[in-house]
């Protein structure tokens, strides 16, 4: 595995919520894309963050969310935010 991006929660959130919207087959009135936050690492190379999963609403969306979840952590590190993600 190689280096990971440097990204801050609210850009890394953006990117999931683009990718869950664009690789969905349906809207899902249930489904939100969580915010991702910081946790400790468990052992070296695990990734620095994690989200809440929504409860199941029975369709795609959870497998969905894991998977992109699963990608994002192999690509990004979560870093805090900038000024520029403060003022929005």
């Amino acid at each position: 595995m190689g280096a990971r991006t440097d990204i801050t929660p609210a850009r890394l959130y953006v990117l999931l919520n683009r990718e869950f919207t664009l690789r969905l087959s349906k809207r899902c009135p249930a489904c939100t894309v969580p915010m991702p936050f910081r946790v400790d690492r468990l052992e070296p190379g695990a990734p620095n963050w994690e989200v809440f999963f929504p409860p199941d609403c029975g369709g795609e969306c959870a497998n969905l969310m894991q998977e992109l979840v699963a990608e994002h952590q192999e690509r990004y590190e979560l870093v805090p935010p900038t000024e520029d993600d403060e003022r929005g």
